[in-house]
């Protein structure tokens, strides 16, 4: 368990830090309501290879923590 619990973590990590290189030169626009245009999301996902809701999971997480800022 604790051997499959690291293997997300670390996977969870990798994820993040694919998103933060991503957006690393500006990312991408904030909207005037505050959010991510569709088509900012479609191209996260695009480039993390997952589908549009985990894509937004993941942004939210890294929001959350203090990675990223409007």
């Amino acid at each position: 368990v604790d051997a499959t619990a690291a293997g997300q973590a670390l996977a969870a990590l990798a994820t993040v830090a694919e998103l933060l290189k991503e957006w690393d030169e500006g990312g991408p626009a904030v909207l005037r309501a505050g959010g991510l245009s569709v088509r900012d999301l479609k191209r996260t996902a695009v480039a993390l290879d997952v589908p549009e809701p985990v894509a937004a999971f993941w942004v939210e997480l890294a929001y959350g923590a203090g990675l990223i800022a409007s």
